[in-house]
């Protein structure tokens, strides 16, 4: 991560400074060793190793007549990519150690904003404290009794006396300074002595605040001297006096000793003596205060203590479930396949099957949903025969006349019974000789018989109108199994595969990542902003002046560039174009014709503001671009 940061920064400091390569230098000792640092970064040890080699040769040369002009631009331009690679071992060796910084203030951050990662976080070291505490225990009985040579050498009686006279020797907060390691500050500071309950766990808040603190104290530091070292960045002219800057940077306690060395001694101090003594004690310090997170191992002995026996009693109910989970399945099998049978297979082929006969029509050996056509006609003929035998007995009818029989076989078919009505009509004058001759009875089974015609065809009617809408009412019965079935096959979907939202979602990272580009590029507009508030409040100081920043906005406004800077080289595409799924489907777009594509682009405005010589107003044009130009393509809005 910071690597790409550094080779970006220093770049230009080594274009400027190819004076000779290795394929346009002159033959000699020289050249070979420019060919050996002629590279975009240099480890101290092989800068270390070249400014060996050449102080041999500067030690040949005053033994001999001396050295011609391409000698000595030769050796500018070794002393100068020695100088640059020193510079940008010393960059990130700072980035590195403050990063690192930062990450572990964060996760102590996490730590102590949620009452249940402190309570975890105790369970974890809870171990430790207490071999931290009985160690003090022995120690303080080995101290009380010094003619005591070996704890195992006493008797338990004897051993058990020793311990409670040394026990109550100790003062209480030895313990709670053995089991909290925080400074006495914070510990008396504590306004919960009267909730003792609660005691451990606010004493671990307060631990993982202050080692929050203290990081990030630390981490300020190291952004202080980032910064600085950024500066440095217009000095790199003159490699001696770019070098004892580097020095009084660095190790400002023995810059003073250094004044009087030449530049190849300077290079080999800073190889050997300054930078490798960087990393070493920024390991020790953070170690000896505890400020790092505890061990892989601390955190994970809870859960591989607990996994084992979860294991086997999950094991344990699963083998004596295994009828019920195994009929459980079996049921699940059946259901689905009731389901797609009786819901989804049989509507189907019920819808084909009306597509094949029409609307209104049936197929071959099809029937009347309600009533069947051949009851209608027999009740109709019923009818008929019923009227014809009444007119005939009571009406006089000829039976051989024909004409007038069709006649009113016709008119009872329209469902008109005008004669009829009349003759049940006189037989209600004399109700009881009618029906003692039997007209009357007659008359009202010809209305019963009427009634049920009538009946029969309003049925036939609605059976019609079923007939004709049977299409509509078979995808309507199949259309809640269909929607159960897309959003089933629609979950799977998103499951085994990606959808366009899903798609558009993990593209350049994903949501987090673009999470975390916004809150760097929040945390750099913050910084901007404070640092005009700041200019503001210095009466001596110009607030719209173009100077640069001071160090400590500078250093903390590299990290989250250097975090950007790894981002782009990770996720952005370098092609010409960029377009979503969804951005196709509105019509938007992002295309970028220059070589790079996106990627480039990008990187550009984060070298705007990685340029040390650009004021804060400068800068925060360049944010503004930035928020406009990239908060729609990473999704920041």
């Amino acid at each position: 991560m910071a690597s790409d940061f550094v080779l970006s920064f220093t770049k230009p400091l080594l274009q400027s400074k190819d004076h000779f390569t290795s394929s346009s230098a002159p033959s000699g000792p020289l050249t070979t060793l420019l060919a050996s640092v002629d590279k975009p970064r240099l480890s101290p040890s092989e800068v270390a190793d070249a400014a060996a080699r050449l102080q041999d040769y500067n030690d040949l040369v005053a033994s001999t007549a001396g050295e011609g002009e391409d000698q000595v631009l030769l050796k500018q331009a070794i002393v100068a990519k020695l100088a640059i690679a020193l510079y940008a071992d010393a960059l990130e060796a700072q980035i590195t150690q403050a990063m690192e910084m930062e990450t572990e203030a964060q996760w102590w951050a996490d730590v102590e904003r949620s009452r249940t990662n402190v309570a975890w976080y105790l369970l974890q070291t809870l171990p430790h404290r207490l071999a931290d505490l009985f160690r003090t225990v022995v120690e303080h009985i080995h101290a009380q009794n010094p003619d005591v040579t070996s704890l195992r050498s006493l008797s338990i009686s004897s051993l058990a006396s020793t311990t409670t006279a040394a026990l109550h020797t100790i003062q209480p907060g030895v313990f709670l300074k053995t089991v909290f390691p925080q400074p006495l500050s914070v510990i008396s500071s504590a306004q919960i002595w009267r909730k003792r309950i609660l005691l451990p766990h606010q004493l671990a808040q307060q631990e993982c605040r202050y080692n929050r603190l203290a990081l990030e104290k630390l981490r300020d530091e190291r952004a202080t001297t980032l910064g600085q070292l950024a500066l440095l960045r217009g000095y790199q002219q003159n490699p001696e006096e770019f070098l004892r800057r580097l020095i009084d940077v660095l190790s400002p306690g023995s810059s003073n000793l250094n004044t009087e060395k030449q530049i190849v001694p300077l290079l080999q101090y800073i190889s050997v003596s300054v930078l490798p003594s960087l990393s070493s004690t920024h390991h020790s310090n953070l170690r000896t205060q505890n400020l790092l997170r505890p061990s892989r191992l601390t955190q994970l002995w809870p859960k591989l203590l607990l996994i084992p026996p979860l294991t086997l009693y999950a094991i344990r109910v699963a083998s004596n479930s295994a009828p019920a989970i195994a009929t459980f399945f079996q049921d699940a099998k059946e259901t689905t396949e009731a389901f797609i049978q009786g819901w989804l297979v049989d509507p189907a082929k019920d819808i084909l099957r009306t597509i094949r006969a029409g609307s209104g029509g049936s197929l071959e050996g099809e029937v009347g949903v309600i009533v069947r056509p051949e009851g209608v006609r027999a009740d109709m003929d019923s009818l008929e025969r019923m009227v014809v035998s009444l007119a005939v007995d009571v009406l006089g009818y000829d039976p051989s006349d024909t004409t007038k029989i069709d006649a009113l076989r016709t008119q009872v078919r329209v469902g008109d019974l005008t004669d009829i009505m009349r003759v049940y009509e006189e037989d209600m004058r004399r109700p009881v000789s009618s029906a003692i001759r039997g007209s009357l009875v007659r008359g009202i089974l010809v209305q019963v018989q009427k009634a049920k015609v009538d009946i029969d065809q309003a049925l036939t009617g609605i059976d019609k109108l079923l007939k004709s809408q049977e299409l509509t009412f078979a995808f309507v019965g199949v259309a809640p199994a269909l929607g159960l079935t897309y959003l089933a096959l629609g979950l799977a979907g998103r499951v085994l595969f990606l959808d366009d939202a899903d798609r558009d979602k993990r593209r350049f990272g994903g949501v987090v990542k673009r999470g975390e580009v916004w809150a760097d590029m929040r945390r750099i507009e913050r910084i901007l902003i404070k640092e005009k508030r700041r200019r503001r409040e210095d009466t001596s100081a110009n607030e719209d002046a173009e100077s640069p920043l001071p160090p400590l906005s500078t250093g903390l406004l590299l990290l989250s560039l250097t975090r950007l800077r790894a981002y782009a080289q990770t996720h952005l595409p370098i092609t010409s174009t960029s377009n979503s799924t969804s951005g196709k489907r509105k019509g938007m777009g992002h295309a970028y014709t220059q070589l790079g594509g996106m990627r480039a682009a990008f990187l550009e405005d984060l070298s705007d503001l990685e340029d040390p010589s650009l004021g804060r107003h400068s800068k925060m044009k360049t944010v503004d671009r930035m928020w406009r130009c990239w908060a729609g393509v990473l999704g920041w809005k």
